[in-house]
């Protein structure tokens, strides 16, 4: 089962007696509380015997403990606090954060997690409760011994993290965390020949051993670093120039949708901002199409399609065959297996939400509806349109894997 230093109490003046009776044998056997000194029963079985054993056994728990003039109490081996902030009742416990960001302020936890121990593992749910990429440096309480990996839920894949610090309990390490996103962090016992302490810049060290680093290179530079056994170096890597898909883009929105049959855009632009009203409250699916050229394919086939921002969902197919299906911050997709030297296809369906055709059906001079729903009494002509389509910028990114020798 869970194992908790700290119980903390629900700010009411009402408790079942059974409860109060229960945190009692807790205190008294050596547990820490937090919380106010009930006052009463919460319900009516028992009244008013109920509310007189409340008050009763409630003044031996807390004793001169009022949460103004005397804010803790000792009751048996246990201790209650009343009226202090939980950050300084655990300060007086002497239990550090178990997880902190060095980085960033974090007042209002907008890097938050949650921590689960078992036998073998530590395990941390890191999230990023903002709608901007966050780098974060994490400080985790792990058991001895224990080394990182990433565990992604939305594909099952498991990384193993190559960049972090060990101290006193502790281990430190940076986490890309794109908009609201999250990743599972791992520890477990691993014997690893080495590991990274530093990495200057923002890449991706794929695998290391005790001689070689292998890395995901997106942006030419020279990236220092430092190992566990104080070796110094660096990743240098001279990337080619990423593509830009301008337009002309042909765009195909399905029938009977209040939408044209076909559109072309020489910029991408948001539906909403554009001055026919039947792409602008569209509502639905629409697919891009393009055709670009590459004259040569990296040698590793590595080319990552970025659609820059998109609302909501995008299915990208190239050539014919299904890509990836994008549905959250980086709209990313790896592509390479599927170009080939010379002409290809791009396709992209982007699916949006049904807000703006809702809209564009309740404007005075709409002379056909397409919506039909128990909902629109919530809408009105003036309510305000969702950004949607394919925004872009739209760009083939050819990263490069390289493998350096660790002096």
């Amino acid at each position: 089962g869970m194992n908790y230093r700290l119980l903390v109490l629900p700010d009411r003046e009402a408790i079942s007696p059974a409860v109060l009776r229960r945190v009692g044998e807790l205190v008294a056997a050596g547990a820490t509380v937090s919380g106010r000194m009930p006052l009463r029963s919460n319900s009516l079985k028992g009244y008013p015997d109920s509310d007189r054993e409340v008050h009763e056994l409630a003044a031996k728990i807390w004793g001169a403990c009022d949460g103004e003039q005397v804010k803790s109490a000792t009751y048996g081996k246990g201790r209650v606090f009343w009226n202090v902030p939980l950050d300084e009742v655990l300060k007086e416990m002497k239990i550090a954060p178990g997880f902190t960001v060095e980085n960033l302020d974090n007042k209002h936890r907008e890097i938050d997690s949650i921590h689960r121990e078992t036998e073998n593992e530590d395990i941390y749910l890191v999230a990023n409760t903002t709608l901007e990429h966050q780098s974060p440096i994490c400080r985790f309480r792990v058991a001895a011994g224990r080394v990182p990996s990433f565990w992604q839920a939305e594909d099952g894949s498991v990384k193993p993290c190559h960049v972090y610090d060990t101290s006193d309990g502790f281990v430190k390490l940076p986490i890309e965390l794109p908009p609201a996103s999250s990743v599972f962090v791992v520890f477990r016992k691993d014997e690893r020949a080495d590991h990274l302490v530093r990495l200057d810049g923002a890449l991706e060290v794929t695998a290391m051993d005790a001689k070689t680093i292998t890395a995901k290179v997106r942006q030419s530079g020279s990236y220092a670093y430092r190992t566990a056994k104080g070796r110094d170096g660096a990743i240098k890597a001279e990337v080619p120039a990423d593509i830009i898909l301008d337009g002309p883009w042909k765009i195909v929105f399905p029938p009977d949708s209040g939408a044209p049959h076909e559109v072309s855009m020489e910029t991408l632009i948001d539906w909403t901002k554009s001055s026919d009203p039947g792409v602008r409250y569209f509502s639905g699916t629409a697919t891009y199409k393009k055709t670009f050229t590459l004259p040569d394919m990296p040698t590793d086939n590595s080319v990552t399609l970025d659609l820059g921002t998109i609302r909501e969902v995008a299915a990208v197919r190239v050539n014919g065959k299904d890509a990836d299906i994008l549905w959250k911050q980086p709209y990313r997709a790896e592509i390479g297996s599927l170009l080939v030297k010379g002409e290809n296809r791009l396709e992209i369906s982007v699916t949006n939400l049904w807000n703006n055709r809702i809209v564009g059906d309740l404007q005075a001079d709409a002379k056909q509806t397409f919506t039909r729903t128990n909902i629109k009494s919530k809408f009105s002509a003036k309510s305000p349109l969702l950004p949607s389509g394919l925004v872009g910028p739209v760009k083939l990114g050819f990263p490069v894997s390289i493998t350096v020798q660790s002096p």
